[in-house]
């Protein structure tokens, strides 16, 4: 008779060191900070549940999530908008991120998620930043800037200027939602948002903060914004702008020497399906590192899993 042969091996995946970091960083409070202990903040409390979403086994954290948004619910305020902290009053570029948060999980706790996320959208779909608004775009007219007054994104502050990481922000939360939960300004936005960052491109093919293409003006590619921008274009991947920018990142996405540009290059990069030049290894990468943070881990996370296109396809169910 043959043995009968006994597995040892666990039934679910272990945690990658950045997802078991993610796993000890919650706060009591159910959000997290932006470093082990400290206070509980809407950005790395939203990438966290986004990490979590893709983790292996992902129905086992799923207690850890619904208090962690419970927490958002907590911070987002009357207008539907979030700030950057529980307690702050006015709402801002963090909004987009929550609204990611709360559009991964919309299925799996719809009495949680549901509402919170209607009210982040329609706040993001009526938020416009200062050179939408008809005075701006009179001083753009008049001074010959008009490409200014066209070609619109989001800002990191309501009534301040458009940047590329806070579009980019708004419009992967938009791409994550399904697109019946949408708000009706919503393709009007998207299709601006994408217009803004393929307008404000720099020569070379990567992304800087944002700086209008204005003549005499020196604008150097950074690689976050680079990064960002590709991932909120991810949908388009095909125009020769996007191939431009990815041979930009991965020429330069061992430059960085902080973790969270690394992280999010390499995430960049593999929801492309593309490596940097030289070889990353994510674990390695992030157990080396002197002083984690929460969105680099998350970030890691989520490349790790190969799980960014999940998250970032335009028009779901």
């Amino acid at each position: 008779m043959a043995k009968l042969q006994v597995s040892l091996k666990p039934s679910y995946e272990a945690p990658s060191p950045a997802l078991s970091f993610l796993l000890a960083a919650q706060n009591a409070d159910g959000g997290w900070g932006y470093l082990v202990g400290a206070r509980s903040a809407v950005e790395p409390s939203s990438w966290a549940l986004v990490a979590l979403s893709f983790a292996p086994d992902a129905d086992k954290w799923l207690p850890m999530a619904e208090r962690g948004l419970h927490w958002l619910r907590k911070a987002q305020l009357p207008d539907g908008s979030w700030p950057s902290f529980l307690g702050q009053t006015r709402g801002c570029w963090a909004t987009s991120l929550a609204c990611g948060a709360c559009s991964v999980y919309s299925r799996l706790l719809p009495e949680t998620c549901q509402e919170p996320l209607a009210g982040g959208l329609n706040w993001l779909c009526l938020s416009v930043p200062a050179e939408a608004l008809w005075k701006s775009r009179v001083q753009f007219w008049l001074h010959g800037r008009h490409h200014q007054a066209r070609q619109y994104g989001w800002s990191w502050t309501p009534n301040t200027s458009s940047w590329v990481e806070p579009t980019a922000y708004a419009l992967l939360a938009l791409q994550a939602t399904p697109a019946k939960r949408l708000p009706k300004q919503a393709t009007n936005r998207l299709a601006c948002g994408d217009a803004f960052l393929l307008e404000r491109q720099c020569p070379g093919g990567g992304w800087d903060t944002g700086n209008p293409p204005c003549p005499g003006t020196v604008r150097t590619a950074q690689v976050e914004p680079t990064a960002w921008a590709l991932l909120a274009l991810l949908h388009d991947s095909n125009r020769d702008e996007i191939h431009q920018g990815l041979q930009w990142l991965a020429s330069r996405a061992s430059e960085p020497t902080g973790l969270a540009a690394k992280a999010v290059a390499e995430l960049c990069l593999r929801a492309y399906g593309r490596r940097s030049e030289q070889d990353f290894d994510v674990p390695a990468t992030f157990e080396s590192s002197p002083l984690p943070n929460v969105q680099a881990a998350s970030w890691l996370a989520l490349a790790e899993r190969g799980s960014w296109r999940g998250f970032a396809a335009r028009g779901g169910k």
